[in-house]
This record gives C-alpha cells, structure tokens and sequence, in this order.
C-alpha cells in the first residue's frame, strides 16, 4: 500500500516515527499549526485542498492525522482515492492512544491544558489558544467593531469574555509518548504549572493510534473510511464522525 499522511506539525514527532515502523509505503505532508487555529470553514478550504492534490500522484489512500479539531474536517471529501480519518475528538486523542481513554481522563480533569513535545517545539502557547478559539467564536474582532455591530454594551462583554479566556484552567498535563527521554519538558511543564499555580499531571502516551493508521489497520469503531465522493460529518459523542454521500 502507498498511503499519502497529512497531519498537523504539533504532531511531527510521533507520525515520523509511526512512518519508519510501518508496513505501508508512506508520504508525509505537515501543514502547519496555524490551519488548524482558522476558523472551521477556512479550515476545511485548507484541507480539501490539500486532499484533492492526492487524487492523481497514485496513492492508494490519503489518512488524515488529525482529530475533528473544532470541527475543522467536517465537510472534508474523499476525492479520486479512499480517505481514512480517526474517530477524534482532537490530536490530544491521538496522543492518548484511544478516544475513550481520553474522554474518561477528560471527565476526571475538565479544567486541564495538555502539552507535549510537539505543542512545545511549535510554540503552541496561550496566546495561540487565544485567538483559535476567537477565531472559532467569531470574537476575532476590534472593540470598534464589535460596538458597531452589537452596540457599548455587548461589545464591552464580549471584550470581557475574551479577556478571560483560559482563567477557567486549574491543572496542566504533559503527555509523555517515550520518544526522547532528556528533552526536560516535564519539567518545562511543570515549571509551567507552578507559576501559575496549578496541578501538574504527567500521563504516559499511546502511539496506538497512529500505528494503526498509518499500517491500514482501519478499525470501524476507530476510523472512518470514506469512499470518493463521501464526506466527512459529525456524528454522536462515541462515533465522533461519520460519512455521507
């Protein structure tokens, strides 16, 4: 099998090295951190466009490392060629190795940032968080504008909102996937942590996922395969995603 990967930047480590124990002959194309801090629809532009550049370079499948990231892939199509895509909530899932490995520890730890190598090296900071979920929001916007469109007063709690953003956040969980031991960012992140005088977690990662993904071991309950001409859609909390004609 000849598999086209597209994946985020943040996860540059671990698909690379996915990709040397794979069973599959694998291309891997990184678009940067910033398509996934766009607003959903443009980053759904980003995608498809990068998907339908596969369609003729004879691959056999193009797989998506990616998670439904705010909803980013909703809306991508399979063109020409099959397209694989994990059943994620977002990359942090990937990371953990299972979603619902990721969604028991996200109910245990509501009010937790996590950090790995990837978010690290990339310079994936509070700002970042900041303005992907203002741009997710629509909050992206000037006071000036904001008041011309809803007026002083919702414009000053808008501003508001935005202002506090990540205040909510009680506790830090670096995720540490074992493939390089003396980097020291658990202890960046805990650094991090007691700064701002919060929790600190360190949870050992799972490349299960990738793996799977990138050896063709599609799974139903774990990808969704799309034949051309499907798209991808959002389903119920289990399935995340599923596809439509």
């Amino acid at each position: 099998m000849k598999l086209k990967v597209l994946t985020c930047e943040l996860l540059y480590r671990e698909v690379c090295y996915c990709v040397a124990q794979s069973r599959a002959i694998v291309d891997v194309e990184l678009l940067p951190k910033q398509v996934s801090e766009q607003a959903r629809s443009t980053m759904c532009v980003a995608l498809q466009g990068t998907v339908d550049a596969q369609a003729d370079q004879g691959y056999d499948a193009v797989a998506l490392a990616f998670g439904l990231c705010h909803g980013g892939m909703i809306g991508v199509h399979a063109t020409g060629i099959p397209l694989i895509a994990p059943r994620a909530h977002d990359c942090v899932t990937l990371l953990f190795g299972h979603k619902q490995r990721f969604m028991n520890y996200f109910k245990d730890h509501p009010n937790t940032r996590y950090q790995s190598s990837g978010m690290i090296e990339r310079e994936f900071t509070d700002e970042d968080m900041e303005k992907r979920a203002a741009r997710q929001l629509g909050l992206d916007k000037s006071y000036a504008d904001y008041v011309a469109e809803y007026g002083v007063d919702n414009a000053e709690y808008i501003m508001e909102v935005v202002g506090t953003w990540g205040q909510n956040y009680d506790s830090i969980a670096y995720i540490d996937m074992g493939l390089v031991t003396d980097l020291g960012y658990d202890q960046v992140t805990q650094e991090y942590a007691r700064a701002r005088n919060w929790t600190y977690h360190k949870i050992q990662g799972d490349l299960r996922l990738i793996h799977h993904l990138l050896n063709g071991d599609w799974p139903d309950e774990e990808f969704l395969v799309l034949q051309p001409g499907q798209s991808i859609q959002l389903a119920d909390v289990d399935n995340v995603i599923r596809a439509e004609a």
